[in-house]
């Protein structure tokens, strides 16, 4: 299989793009003035997707809030000890987060590619989830929450999407509630991550210091061993009104100046006529506003 090559307009750089047998695609963009690399290793799985279901089955499952995050948590932990040691012998640095739309695992380093690169993609792969490995973990996002709460930067931002939003699930925190918390259970994180931990739901990106011919020679290594169920995804749509949850709220908290945030809800079909892309029209409304 060969990879495509794709020149990035006005800039000498190029992005080297493949797709796996087993669906996971792979972006490369080397840049050998750098002395370091960067790889993310990435499932379209966030906080958004909490009802879902595959083609397979019949009726959606239904999750508690935060359990995309709380998977981010426990993916760290192996059989034989965390991920984070193996890592940290190699000098590099790893972590992960999620957004609505995905959960990201990335690494950061100079050297040691090949293990660096084979270690990230196999910790994702090899779900090891206890009983007492979650119950442990719901006391640590817990207090993650409750951080979060007494934050008030966080705060504003959390609270102008509880006010907008009055179905879509971005109204909600990212990591759920306390509440939320308790109710995961190791059955709903194999369930979650069989259906979106699949390499046909994922992708890999590095950048920096990196030969593409190595790296793409590595993951096909990597995972041609590997086998994976590969099945359609059908989130649950969600269809949002077009006003406000709340329009007006104060909420006091200990800051050296007042703070606001000013929020608009904007139908998508006002753009209607405007022939581009999501990522375009994101793009230019975050510009206008930024400049605003």
């Amino acid at each position: 299989m060969k990879m495509k090559k794709i020149n990035i307009t006005k800039t000498n750089e190029c992005l080297y793009y493949e797709k796996l047998n087993n669906g996971l695609e792979v972006y490369i963009i080397p840049n050998i003035n750098q002395k370091n690399f960067y790889i993310t290793f990435n499932t379209k799985f966030g906080s958004n997707n909490i009802e879902f279901k595959n083609s397979n089955e019949n009726s959606y499952n239904k999750m508690p809030l935060g359990i995309a995050h709380f998977l981010e948590h426990l993916m760290f932990n192996m059989e034989n000890g965390s991920a984070f040691d193996y890592f940290s012998k190699l000098g590099s640095s790893v972590n992960a987060f999620t957004t609505y739309d995905l959960t990201c695992y990335e690494v950061f380093s100079s050297t040691y590619f090949k293990e660096n690169l084979n270690y990230l993609l196999d910790y994702v792969q090899t779900p090891y989830f206890k009983n007492e490995l979650v119950n442990n973990e719901k006391g640590i996002i817990k207090e993650e929450i409750n951080m979060y709460k007494n934050n008030p930067s966080t705060e504003l931002t959390w609270g102008a999407y509880k006010n907008i939003f009055i179905k879509d699930n971005r109204k909600n925190l990212i990591s759920g509630d306390v509440d939320d918390i308790k109710k995961i259970t190791v059955d709903n994180l194999f369930k979650c991550y069989e259906t979106f931990y699949n390499p046909s739901n994922m992708f890999v990106i590095i950048t920096g210091k990196v030969n593409p011919y190595e790296a793409i020679s590595i993951i096909e290594e990597n995972q041609k061993n590997k086998e994976f169920k590969q099945t359609e995804i059908i989130n649950k749509n969600i269809n949002e009104l077009q006003k406000v949850n709340k329009e007006y709220e104060e909420k006091e908290m200990n800051v050296e100046t007042n703070k606001i945030s000013i929020s608009y809800k904007i139908p998508k079909k006002n753009f209607k006529k405007i022939n581009i892309t999501d990522i375009e029209l994101n793009t230019y409304i975050s510009l206008i506003f930024n400049i605003l």
